[in-house]
């Protein structure tokens, strides 16, 4: 998929928010919650049509990659982009 195309980095800060980069650019943040193996992302990126979407995912690490499994997301380039690979640590 060529819209995945290049680096993708995920910041998750302390506070709860999220920021989502692709080739430096952000390409979406908002907040995130995390109870047990499972966390809870809201978009709140100003240019988005889906501002405020809640998606819940189960996370999992495996080989030092943090891991996403929708539960439910109705944002669904969100869902391939989280779902679709392993995240690293920065």
């Amino acid at each position: 998929f060529g819209v995945l195309a290049g680096k993708w980095e995920m910041q998750l800060d302390e506070d709860g928010s999220f920021h989502l980069y692709q080739e430096g650019i952000l390409r979406s943040e908002g907040v995130f919650t995390v109870v047990g193996d499972q966390i809870e992302f809201t978009d709140l990126s100003v240019a988005s049509s889906q501002s405020g979407e809640l998606g819940i995912y189960e996370w999992t690490v495996h080989n030092d990659q943090l891991r996403f499994q929708a539960i439910a997301d109705p944002v669904g380039p969100r869902r391939f982009t989280l779902t679709c690979m392993g995240w690293k640590p920065m």
